[in-house]
């Protein structure tokens, strides 16, 4: 089809600017589909109205991939849910606590507990907050450096972990862009996924210096500062205030944790092989990793694995009568409800993605954006724009999943279009899994330098640390990370350089500079 020229911008650049302004993602998103529905009518508002509940909305609704995404979204919510209020992870935290005994073991414990709560940020950040503060002061680290540590690692792990609350939004999105590309390219969104973890450099970056941080127990910048005035002086107002408790107090043991999590990820990783071997030999092509878990049913294995999840934790924890079981429902129902924004931001910015496709009903703004781009940007440099334009957006509205829901559906066409333009092949370069990593990336980083972030806001309150000072004290960290992710990550995987020794120079680079700005805190 043909786009509808310079008018095709209007609906996302509407609802960016909206989300820029107002701060109100679902509003700005649903502001952008109205314009879409009204545009792609010509202004008819009986015919528009149809479009927009019919097209956009019911469509996106009534998807069968989308309602899957929901359905796991949901199911992971509850477990979440469950093993938080009956206190499954904090016993499995409570555990580990006392191996800590020096300042730098106390800090790599943190990071590790970080890594090892992988399926939700926000359960990351709510319960490591709560329960590792006693820690820190034992240990006299301060506030901000317990805030960074593990706001520094609650989204990136999250993002990239295969099971976890974000997983099948990200597909989701990444399944949005694909729309608008020629089916008959065979790209699946997870396979799309899977490729673009290794060009994520950001969220990979920010968690290896995470572990350098702590383990060479070197700061700079305002962090040195911080860390210094705590060795120095009893504990600030900062450290002294004390956060509201999320978690529910109750202790378990901490199998009631551990037994859902690893029955998930071992049901979605069996279902993802089972699923794609089928795919794999009923197309009669080769049976190797990547093409199994390419083809492979994501959205089935990912449910399958919440059930199985939910379903090993109830057996376990209604016998042990640790709570009552309303409070146990009650639970579940909490974590499922605290997803719903989320679904929601999923729902509209599919709806917004309509509106732009080149589809039936789209006005096509990734060919127009192709069009009005092709020689203006060099192939190169798209990685770099991505990544920065998702980053602005994120530190803007502190929405890293409203940011990736409206960029991903434009970014994936676009780069397509330019690819196509440059005669390469979308299924032989790098550049696409590239740009969808630099996406992904982009609304992290801003997400961790936004003091709107709700993620920082979050993880400031659950370690007692004043919100300002957090921001202050990460965004150093973050930058740092975010200007290497470019010179040594983005431009020289756009221009051809291997992607593994971008990430030994990465690392080196992460090293040099802990060696040569930062300093010991005594």
């Amino acid at each position: 089809m043909e786009h509808h020229g310079w008018i095709s911008l209007i609906p996302p650049l509407t609802a960016i600017v909206l989300a820029l302004t107002t701060r109100r993602i679902l509003i700005s998103l649903f502001v952008g589909v109205v314009l879409g529905a009204l545009l792609v009518r010509d202004g008819n508002p009986i015919a528009a109205g149809y479009t927009l509940v019919v097209e956009y909305l019911g469509a996106n609704l009534m998807n069968t991939d989308k309602l899957k995404a929901f359905s796991f979204t949901l199911s992971m919510g509850a477990m979440v849910g469950l093993i938080t209020i009956t206190g499954g992870m904090r016993g499995l935290v409570e555990r580990v606590l006392p191996w800590a005994q020096t300042r730098r073991g106390g800090q790599i414990l943190i990071s590790v507990l970080g890594l090892a709560i992988f399926f939700d940020d926000y359960a990351n950040m709510l319960l490591l907050g709560g329960t590792t503060r006693s820690l820190a002061d034992r240990l006299k680290i301060s506030r901000e450096k317990l805030a960074f540590l593990i706001d520094s690692t609650a989204a990136p792990v999250a993002g990239l972990a295969l099971v976890s609350t974000w997983v099948a939004v990200e597909i989701d999105y990444i399944g949005e862009g694909l729309t608008n590309l020629p089916s008959d390219l065979g790209i699946e969104p997870i396979q799309l996924f899977l490729t673009s973890i290794p060009y994520r450099f950001y969220p990979l970056w920010a968690l290896l210096f995470v572990f350098l941080v702590a383990g060479l127990d070197r700061d700079y910048g305002p962090m040195l500062t911080a860390e210094r005035k705590r060795l120095e002086e009893e504990p600030s107002d900062d450290q002294l205030f004390d956060a509201p408790q999320e978690t529910s107090g109750v202790t378990s043991h901490w199998l009631n944790a551990a037994l859902p999590i690893l029955t998930t990820v071992g049901m979605v990783t069996w279902w993802l092989y089972y699923s794609g071997s089928i795919a794999v030999q009923q197309a009669g092509i080769e049976p190797t990793w990547a093409n199994i878990f390419g083809k492979a049913s994501s959205y089935d294995a990912l449910i399958y694995g919440a059930i199985a999840g939910n379903a090993v934790a109830l057996l376990m924890i209604l016998p042990q009568r640790i709570v009552p079981p309303p409070k146990v429902f009650w639970g579940m129902l909490k974590g499922a409800i605290a997803m719903t924004p989320a679904l929601a931001i999923l729902w509209l910015s599919g709806a917004l993605a309509a509106t732009t496709s080149d589809k039936e009903w789209g006005l096509g703004t990734g060919l127009y954006l192709a069009d009005l781009t092709s020689g203006a940007i060099p192939l190169w440099l798209l990685p770099t724009v991505t990544f920065l334009v998702s980053a602005a957006m994120a530190f803007s509205t502190g929405t890293s999943w409203g940011t990736m829901g409206i960029v991903m559906p434009l970014a994936i066409p676009l780069t397509y279009n330019l690819m196509v333009g440059a005669e390469l092949s979308p299924t032989d370069s790098p550049l696409l899994a590239a740009v969808v990593g630099t996406v992904l990336a982009g609304a992290i980083f801003g997400d961790h330098c936004s003091p709107l972030s709700d993620t920082t806001i979050l993880s400031s309150q659950s370690c007692g640390c004043n919100h300002i000072a957090h921001v202050n004290t990460q965004m150093p960290y973050a930058v740092t990370v975010g200007v290497l992710t470019i010179v040594l990550g983005t431009i020289p995987v756009a221009i051809g350089f291997p992607i593994w020794p971008c990430h030994l120079l990465g690392a080196i680079a992460l090293v040099a500079i802990l060696l040569c700005l930062g300093k010991r805190q005594a």
